[in-house]
């Protein structure tokens, strides 16, 4: 997900802050640090059962 970010900021479709990269490491940093945010408070406030029905769906859309 971050990397989708990045790469739809670069192409101007997003918030520019995502196309910052980490200068070590070379990852998308505010990308990677929002998502895992977001996926743990999402977590917590979730139950396992409807979430997993989320991930489910969300994967077959995907694939469609």
């Amino acid at each position: 997900m971050p990397r989708i970010f990045m790469a739809m900021s670069r192409d101007g479709l997003f918030f520019p802050i995502f196309k910052d990269v980490h200068p070590k490491f070379g990852t998308p940093f505010y990308g990677t640090w929002i998502t895992g945010v977001t996926a743990g408070v999402l977590t917590l406030l979730i139950d396992i059962e409807i979430l997993a029905d989320m991930v489910s769906i969300g994967t077959l859309m995907a694939f469609l």
